[in-house]
């Protein structure tokens, strides 16, 4: 019996050590790319350091001149705020109701949705370069078809009243195909027995949206917001190529502002690190929050 004990526990521990050997190179990487550039972003958060020099401690010198003089950096937060106001809920109502034409019973769903997804495959960049052509306000597609009805269109990008929108126009077109597509595979895992169920006892399809398929879609609901946020506070690719942070600064984000700082020609490291440190315990709160609301309410 005791031979018999030991060869489990031997064959437990070996079965433990390769488990361990397959987890180790992501175990690496995690520790070697995101926990050490994280203590050391906070680490740096408390000093004046311009990449180059010697590091010079200052305390909470950095996040004291970021809430009291750093205008644009708050600014940036004041425009994640205005884009998350229409990008938002466009990011679930629209993916919401083409995950319903794609699982309808229709033909040519599966075209579509190859059709809905493959912006999203689309390089940042490169859809922000097409995007800055399509709506130029001079030759671009959309104001030239607003001339044919005798409308002049706004100057898009040079405004800035509009600017936000188009980056909000280019991020829902990106955006919207893989938010469908989880969509539609939640909706899938719905169990048919429960509409069988809603049939028998009269229901519509109207009814049935709206009293099984919505409240069993919540998670994915809550799911979709918060990374959504997070997206939204992580802007700048289409802010880079679009508008470059203008005009007057109504386009600039936390990211935008937060790599310029590190990288520009104003460089500083440890003010740029305290910025982040700032957005990252803030994404990290509404993170926190958001799943603790759908822990309360979603299930």
């Amino acid at each position: 019996m005791t031979a018999t004990v030991k060869k489990k526990r031997t064959l437990q521990s070996r079965l433990e050590v390769k488990g361990f050997l397959f987890v180790l190179p992501s175990l690496l990487f995690f520790l070697l790319f995101v926990l050490v550039p994280i203590i050391m972003a906070v680490t740096l958060a408390f000093t004046r350091y311009d990449g180059l020099g010697e590091m010079e401690f200052v305390g909470f010198d950095n996040f004291v001149n970021i809430f009291t003089l750093d205008t644009v950096y708050l600014k940036s937060f004041a425009n994640v705020a205005w884009y998350a106001l229409f990008a938002i809920p466009l990011s679930v109502v629209l993916p919401l109701v083409y995950a319903l034409l794609i699982n309808s019973k229709v033909a040519g769903g599966k075209v579509f949705r190859a059709i809905y997804y493959l912006p999203g495959l689309t390089s940042a960049v490169a859809a922000a370069t097409v995007f800055r052509l399509v709506f130029n306000p001079d030759i671009g597609i959309v104001n030239s078809f607003l001339r044919i009805f005798a409308i002049e269109g706004p100057q898009w990008l040079e405004s800035s009243s509009t600017a936000m929108i188009t980056i909000v126009i280019l991020a829902m077109w990106q955006g919207i195909g893989g938010n469908m597509i989880i969509y539609a595979a939640a909706m899938k895992g719905i169990s048919p027995e429960i509409y069988e169920a809603g049939k028998i006892d009269g229901a519509t399809k109207p009814y049935m949206f709206f009293k099984i398929t919505l409240p069993l879609l919540l998670p994915t609901t809550f799911f979709i917001i918060t990374m959504s946020i997070i997206g939204a506070f992580q802007l700048y690719d289409q802010v880079l190529t679009m508008t470059d942070g203008g005009p007057a600064n109504s386009t600039v984000t936390p990211v935008f502002v937060i790599y310029n700082r590190a990288f520009g020609t104003n460089t500083s490291m440890g003010y740029a690190s305290a910025q982040a440190v700032i957005l990252f315990a803030l994404i990290a709160v509404i993170s926190t929050v958001t799943q603790r609301f759908v822990k309360d309410r979603a299930y």
